[in-house]
């Protein structure tokens, strides 16, 4: 069942404007440590189908309470960065903590931390080994060079887009980037955006004819219910108590529906990495709507999407 608390500030936030406020606060900020190590996933993701950040240009999508995805993404070469969200919820001071921090770790090769928050971190890394052979010593030597350190250090500071651009807007039409994304990525976002078709349409105009994608979701009920997957159990009345004004919440939308998203958009997924999981509510216990689902789709916690364009037929 979804919890008492959950309904009430749900409800509350057709009145109480304070309730709708949906801000990563203290317990969406991620530490550079845990930064580092989420990144190391995506290019882990990329490695496998042959790409690198290497003079890349990157979106991410919904950056939360850093850039610090993005930070990483230049001291691994990346030329530039492009951070989305409906709302820039990062700090200055933060970000340039976050750059300190991230140099220090990629200049001494910290290996992937797996402790604390960092066990969690889906999809799991057998190797904490730093990755020597997709981040060699002459790559390293340029992109951390202090004069490039510096320019981006400066570039946080002035906002000057050089080699960070922030992107805000709660207009999916007219959302913009000035270039081709060679590289799209998000973590743990796309199962808060209610209009999943239009983000997707966004992605294909945004992404280069050659680009690629890593989208980490989390489908699970984000602690909304007692179950990790008792959203599904919700009726269409008690969701919308639920649901209530907030800003965004989740979508409850499954695992298929991105797949089909993704296919209708030209891209084909060449790897899905699936965490599932067989405890919590059984589909025969689903509201309606929900029961239709696959069997994969109702024990998919978390999925991890590595996606490219598909090739055109003339």
């Amino acid at each position: 069942m979804i919890r008492y608390k959950s309904i009430v500030k749900g409800a509350g936030s057709y009145f109480v404007k304070a309730f709708r406020k949906t801000g990563p606060g203290n317990e969406g900020v991620i530490s550079a440590e845990g930064t580092y190590a989420i990144f190391m996933r995506y290019l882990y993701a990329l490695a496998r189908i042959g790409l690198s950040f290497d003079d890349k240009v990157v979106v991410e999508f919904g950056p939360g309470s850093s850039y610090g995805m993005g930070i990483a993404a230049l001291l691994s070469g990346a030329r530039r960065y492009y951070a989305f969200d409906l709302v820039d919820e990062t700090s200055h001071d933060r970000n340039l903590s976050i750059l300190d921090a991230l140099g220090d770790m990629f200049a001494n090769r910290v290996a992937i931390p797996r402790d604390g928050f960092c066990a969690r971190i889906f999809p799991f890394i057998d190797d904490p080994a730093f990755p020597t052979k997709l981040l060699p010593n002459a790559l390293l030597e340029r992109t951390l060079h202090p004069d490039r350190l510096k320019a981006i250090c400066h570039d946080l500071a002035t906002r000057g887009g050089v080699f960070i651009r922030a992107r805000s807007s709660a207009d999916l039409d007219n959302a913009f980037i000035d270039e081709p994304a060679d590289i799209i990525a998000s973590e743990s976002v796309l199962e808060h955006v209610d209009d999943l078709k239009s983000i997707y349409a966004v992605f294909d105009r945004w992404l280069a004819p050659d680009g690629a994608m890593v989208h980490l979701i989390d489908y699970t009920s984000h602690n909304l219910s007692r179950h990790w997957n008792g959203h599904w159990q919700c009726s269409p009345f008690l969701w919308s108590l639920v649901r209530g004004k907030r800003h965004y919440l989740i979508n409850r939308m499954p695992h298929q529906v991105h797949i089909d998203l993704l296919h209708a958009n030209g891209l084909n997924v060449v790897y899905s990495d699936l965490l599932r999981r067989v405890d919590g509510l059984t589909r025969d216990q689903f509201s309606p709507e929900f029961r239709i689902m696959s069997p994969i789709d109702a024990t998919t916690a978390l999925a991890s999407i590595t996606c490219r364009r598909a090739e055109r037929v003339t």
